[in-house]
């Protein structure tokens, strides 16, 4: 978890996972980009925008640029987010 970025975190709120699960990653599309790919190469994060302070379950969304892959993310993490 401690490589999925915090985004829209409104800048009064901090936030820190409580989970210590690792993210499952399902990769789909063309094989020969399939096999290409690093784990460097996978940006994930999570949109805190419509999150305020207290516990929270949030989908991890990664970012994608190639049209020729999809991303399928197969569990949440769990945050805590607090007043600073």
């Amino acid at each position: 978890a401690e490589n999925v970025v915090p985004r829209n975190l409104a800048s009064n709120l901090t936030v820190n996972a409580t989970s210590k699960d690792n993210i499952s990653v399902q990769v789909k599309g063309v094989q020969s980009v399939i096999d290409s790919i690093k784990p460097e190469d996978i940006n994930a994060y999570i949109d805190l925008s419509k999150y305020t302070a207290g516990d929270h379950e949030v989908e991890v969304k990664i970012d994608n640029s190639d049209p020729r892959l999809s991303f399928v993310v197969n569990n949440n993490i769990s945050i805590k987010i607090t007043n600073n």
